[in-house]
């Protein structure tokens, strides 16, 4: 019996060594393997924004806030093009003269070609002498060629309304109402917006002759 218990001892222990042995191993194992392997990196997070961002070839296009108007061309006034301001709607007559409007509003921009006679202009300071038309509130409007312009306030057939005619600076000095372009008028309300004055004199002075 004592023969019996030190047999099955032995193998008991031998069990428990081999145990021991394998669950090692596989620990080990397991810790070699770990190790050889990459570190786990987190996914970044796709945000919102990138979601909603084009990811297509097309680019895009910012939208122009100008469109071009082309006019003129009536003997003895150019041919030209202005660069006219979205917003402002374009009328053009070509019945026996040339003319173009742009209108915003109660606002109107006037150019126009045709048999027509001018007159000389006189700002605040100058002598008015015959066949000139005396203006006031002076504006420059510079051109990107050509003789400078000059904007002033004109006397008003409408009493409802302000009317501005632009002058073009000739050799001598002077001022007269026909320029290059044709005749150059602004109607406005009576106390016309600065904002709305500066983009007509904008467009005014985009002129180019063609």
């Amino acid at each position: 019996m004592d023969k019996f218990f030190a047999v099955f001892g032995k193998f008991v222990l031998f069990i428990v060594v081999a145990g021991a042995l394998v669950g090692g191993g596989i620990y080990v194992g397991q810790k070699v393997q770990t190790k050889n392997q990459p570190p786990f990196s987190q996914p970044t997070p796709t945000t919102v924004a990138q979601l909603l961002t084009p990811t297509g070839s097309v680019s895009q296009q910012p939208q122009s806030t100008h469109f071009l108007v082309n006019g003129g061309g009536v003997a003895p006034f150019k041919a030209y093009t202005l660069s006219a301001i979205n917003g402002w709607k374009l009328t053009t007559d070509q019945v026996n003269v040339s003319k173009v409007t742009l209108t915003q509003g109660d606002y109107q921009l006037i150019i126009a070609q045709g048999a027509m006679g001018g007159a000389g202009c006189t700002f605040p300071g100058q002598p008015q002498a015959e066949m000139t038309v005396a203006l006031t509130n002076p504006v420059d409007i510079s051109l990107l060629a050509g003789q400078p312009l000059r904007r002033g306030t004109a006397p008003s057939a409408n009493s409802a309304k302000a009317n501005f005619t632009v002058c073009q600076k000739n050799a001598d000095g002077s001022y007269g109402t026909l320029t290059s372009f044709g005749a150059i008028n602004y109607i406005t309300p009576l106390s016309p917006s600065a904002d709305v004055l500066a983009q007509m004199d904008a467009m005014v002075g985009s002129l180019q002759s063609k």
